[in-house]
């Protein structure tokens, strides 16, 4: 029931081609590694799970070594960088992650891939707070909304981990650019405040609202902000801030399709019932319509599955997300109108942040644009690369967060960034040390 993927077969195909095929690149002469009008000695890092490097939803010790702060932090020591300290986890599964267990073809040709999530290590919560101060302060499930929130080390084990009881990630922050002085940092803080939202299908938990899941107010986030940005130049570093790409681009959001492959030919095509806040109905999609009802990732593997309900009076098999009867639950769906609400709010989520960096003449990225490009199709070292799900050769197997390839890809674009803003000349990482999708 997966996907837009009927040529996933092919393209993972080409895909494995390229991962294993040798380099054909002439040698080109390096210029010399400047930092130019940057400052490097000391990198800070803030942000959410980007930041941390979580991948496959979950985050290791390899994914934090791999993470865009460690792989940029060590081309940045190329040019005068000093040392990156990171709050690491213990060698093994970590907070444990996805893993590609195999992939069947059906007979009409479309990819199914079987995924399991790998067991936690037991002691991935242990505490490091006695090794700060970090340069990476990247902590998964972070919001601009809960900078000054004293109840997130109860709720939120990553940053339970590296701080003290009852401290928030905003006094975080703040100790560490006074015990660390950095020169330059990065923040992307902000991806969570939609993401949490986006999601759920809307800030769900199966068909009952969460309010840890919702946008944060626009008027909040502002505020929040900008009391970031204030701690993270009190010592006069120069820096960089990210945007919010548009996250209901990603796989996680386009990876199963609005309506599922019918049982009697290829061409059969079932559509799909949903469940919103109007009610039940048929899952929509106009392909010139700017909000669309996206069927979440984890639904993919449900759909179909045969329950057993009691409908008028009698038992009765109703396949999960094919029947009125039993609709896919509201955490399974962003609805058009919850798309168009979570884009809006992202743009307005992308103002405050360029007014707040505006306030302090700090540069912005917008990283729209290397996600947009992605989406079209671009290349690196000769290797095609898209938005696809596992083939596109970014994103890893949570559909949100890339691989250890897709990290470096990254990180090669904010080098550009870098080199641009600073007239600097930062080496980039060579992709083809990384492996990406891992493949049984």
């Amino acid at each position: 029931m997966k996907k837009r993927l009927s040529s996933l077969c092919l393209a993972i195909t080409v895909l494995l081609f390229v991962m294993v095929a040798p380099a054909c690149n002439d040698e080109i002469e390096q210029p010399d590694i400047t930092a130019g009008t940057g400052n490097f000695a000391t990198y800070l890092a803030v942000g959410c799970s980007f930041t941390a490097g979580t991948t496959g939803d979950g985050l290791t010790r390899y994914a934090q070594e791999t993470s865009y702060p460690s792989l940029l932090a060590g081309q940045l020591a190329l040019a005068g960088g000093g040392a990156f300290n990171q709050p690491y986890l213990p060698e093994g599964n970590g907070s444990g992650m996805f893993v590609l267990n195999g992939l069947s073809i059906d007979s009409c040709g479309n990819a199914k891939p079987s995924l399991s999530k790998s067991q936690p290590d037991p002691a991935w919560e242990s505490g490091v707070s006695s090794l700060a101060p970090f340069n990476n302060l990247g902590i998964p499930n972070m919001k601009v909304a809960d900078i000054n929130n004293g109840f997130m080390y109860l709720l939120n084990a990553y940053l339970k981990r590296m701080v003290s009881p009852g401290t928030t990630y905003l006094q975080m922050i703040t100790q560490t650019v006074q015990d660390l002085q950095p020169t330059f940092f990065t923040n992307w803080l902000g991806i969570t405040d939609a993401l949490a939202f986006a999601a759920t299908g809307g800030g769900y938990n199966g068909n009952t609202q969460v309010s840890l899941f919702a946008l944060t107010d626009t008027v909040t986030f502002a505020g929040n902000y900008q009391q970031l940005l204030n701690a993270l130049t009190a010592t006069g570093a120069q820096g960089l801030v990210f945007t919010i790409p548009d996250l209901t681009k990603f796989p996680y959001f386009n990876a199963v399709s609005y309506e599922a492959q019918g049982p009697d030919s290829c061409a059969q095509k079932l559509p799909l019932y949903i469940t919103t806040t109007a009610g039940v109905r048929k899952a929509l999609y106009n392909p010139n319509s700017f909000y669309n009802d996206l069927i979440l990732l984890p639904a993919g593997t449900e759909i179909g599955r045969p329950d057993t309900l009691l409908i008028n009076g009698n038992d009765s098999i109703a396949p999960y997300g094919l029947s009125q009867a039993n609709p896919l639950v509201q955490d399974q769906v962003l609805d058009r109108n919850e798309v168009q609400l979570c884009i809006t709010t992202i743009k307005a989520y992308n103002r405050a942040i360029k007014a707040a960096a505006q306030n302090l003449n700090i540069p912005v990225i917008d990283t729209d644009e290397y996600f947009n490009n992605l989406r079209a199709g671009t290349a690196f070292n000769g290797i095609s690369l898209n938005a696809d799900f596992i083939s596109g050769g970014f994103f890893g197997l949570d559909g949100i967060h890339p691989h250890d390839r897709g990290y470096a890809l990254l990180t090669n674009f904010f080098i550009q960034k870098i080199d641009s803003i600073y007239s600097a000349t930062i080496p980039q990482m060579d992709i083809d040390k990384f492996s990406g999708v891992v493949f049984p």
